[in-house]
């Protein structure tokens, strides 16, 4: 799928969200809940602040594409002003 992230697990499954990476981390690295609370307005409020950073984060990616993926001729000012507003 060409997405930016992705985790391949030892067992060869393939993780491409990062919610699912972020997920599995948690699972593997988080037994306790120390870093996101079980359940709750806890669980929500982190759940929110992570969903604006993985927003951000696809933005930004969205735009580095645009300026250094793409030939200079086809680069969309409109779509990287956008992206970066």
């Amino acid at each position: 799928m060409v997405r930016v992230p992705s985790l391949v697990l030892y067992g060869g499954e393939t993780l491409v969200d990062s919610s699912a990476i972020i997920d599995h981390l948690l699972e593997v690295g988080d037994p306790e809940h120390r870093l996101l609370p079980a359940s709750g307005t806890e669980r929500r409020a982190v759940l929110r602040l992570a969903a604006i950073g993985h927003g951000i984060m696809e933005k930004g990616v969205s735009s580095s594409y645009e300026r250094n993926r793409q030939p200079k001729e086809k680069i969309f000012d409109g779509w990287v002003n956008r992206v970066e507003s």
